[in-house]
């Protein structure tokens, strides 16, 4: 896939709105694995995340990137827990 890494740092992001005017620190490729799991009609869904690649930084050079979310919603759509991390390691 193809990636864009956002300086964003405001809480957790509830649409693309939500990123316009975020500085771009670097983009790249690479994979995504996705976990969904809803046990029952009427039950919380829970979302794992995770994407790995290599990124061209704006500011010269390349990084590894290691990004990992793990979402709870309620089935009234209220986030019960959200933890996302991306981790960027210089080559």
């Amino acid at each position: 896939i193809n990636l864009v890494v956002l300086a964003f740092g405001e809480g957790p992001v509830t649409g693309q709105c939500d990123l316009v005017g975020a500085p771009i620190i670097a983009t790249g490729t690479g994979k995504a694995t996705f976990v969904l799991l809803a046990p029952k009609p009427g039950a919380a869904l829970v979302a794992h995340v995770t994407v790995q690649g290599v990124v061209d930084l704006v500011s010269g050079g390349q990084a590894r990137v290691l990004g990992t979310a793990r979402v709870t919603v309620l089935p009234d759509g209220t986030l019960l827990f959200d933890e996302e991390r991306v981790r960027l390691t210089t080559l």
